[in-house]
């Protein structure tokens, strides 16, 4: 069997396996690659690069919460991996593949065993807006989504203000759904708006031709990365 073959059936298996089954050794050590970047799982090594990465206070212009102050970010990040249940979160470090470099974060979060469905979030180091990065990571998390996950739907959400956010995913083929008003309330106290999008499984095919999105690879990393207290909650 083929080592995209065993990921799928170990994906299956875990989408169906019962919520009381504890999964504390998970398939978040899956790397996702293309040709010009990878999705590493994030693990505590990889903090340091991320939180330099995103020290630009450009990137949390729209962001609910502000993370350029290095330590809270770090302590963010080890929250995150402290308290994360899977597999209703994945998160993935960005890596530029010719120069090693940290350019982002990633990942699909509320994934939901039940109605196939999950969220992507994400942002970029401002030096890689407007590259064709950001639908290169989106493809492989896309793909990873509709065709290892079996999900039916993929959603994204924005702030309405963050224009160049929603330009990015109309152009990539998502769908329009509306707007969510007072979706949540910041870290400034004041609330914003979100507009919605989504993709569905039978839109992915002609949407991937359309983009010219390339299925990537899905790649065991050596070892497992272990996170305390995870357990996988329905």
């Amino acid at each position: 069997m083929l080592e995209k073959d065993l990921v799928q059936v170990f994906i299956h298996l875990l989408f169906c396996m019962s919520p009381t089954l504890p999964l504390s050794w998970l398939p978040l050590f899956l790397t996702l690659e293309s040709e010009n970047v990878q999705l590493l799982p994030l693990s505590a090594a990889l903090i340091d690069s991320i939180v330099a990465t995103g020290a630009d206070e450009r990137i949390w212009t729209y962001f609910p919460v502000n993370l350029c102050n290095q330590q809270k970010h770090a302590d963010y990040l080890h929250k995150m991996l402290e308290t994360m249940t899977v597999p209703l979160c994945m998160p993935f470090v960005i890596k530029e593949i010719w120069s090693g470099r940290t350019i982002g974060f990633t990942r699909l979060f509320n994934l939901d065993p039940r109605h196939l469905q999950c969220e992507i979030g994400s942002w970029l180091h401002p030096d890689y807006w407007s590259t064709g990065i950001n639908r290169e990571v989106k493809s492989l998390l896309l793909n990873f989504c509709f065709e290892t996950l079996k999900t039916i739907r993929v959603q994204f959400r924005t702030d309405t203000r963050n224009i160049r956010s929603r330009m990015a995913l109309e152009k990539l083929g998502a769908v329009y759904e509306g707007v969510v008003r007072c979706e949540r309330i910041l870290e400034s106290g004041a609330t914003r708006d979100a507009a919605f999008y989504s993709i569905l499984e039978s839109e992915w095919a002609q949407i991937r031709l359309n983009t010219g999105s390339k299925s990537g690879a899905v790649i065991f990393s050596p070892e497992p990365v272990i996170y305390p207290q995870v357990s996988f909650c329905p």
